[in-house]
């Protein structure tokens, strides 16, 4: 039985989650970027990886795709739904979506 499409994005985010969890930013984003329906969680993501490298308008950008699909996403949200352990990492990413224009 072939792997349906959505079983094959589910593991392309689970590996783009990896490579940013390696502080790998650029090879999530060409991950993340791949994705034919992405949802505000997506852009979420893509809002990290940008405002960690430094590309505000791109953060921006994808931080306000977020909040258009998802207009109740906040940073809070963010951080009360992800199952993040280590409190340094939570706030890289927590800092990174306020970079982007996610309310908190």
């Amino acid at each position: 039985m072939p792997l349906g499409l959505t079983y094959l994005h589910r593991r392309e985010f689970d590996l783009a989650l990896a490579l940013i969890g390696a502080r790998r930013y650029e090879a999530a984003i060409e991950i993340l970027t791949r994705t034919p329906q992405p949802s505000f969680y997506y852009y979420a993501w893509l809002a990290v990886c940008y405002a960690r490298l430094g590309d505000l308008a791109q953060a921006r950008l994808n931080g306000s795709k977020s909040v258009e699909i998802a207009p109740n996403f906040t940073v809070s949200r963010f951080a009360a739904m992800e199952p993040i352990r280590d409190p340094v990492d939570l706030a890289v990413w927590t800092d990174a979506l306020k970079v982007a224009g996610i309310p908190a």
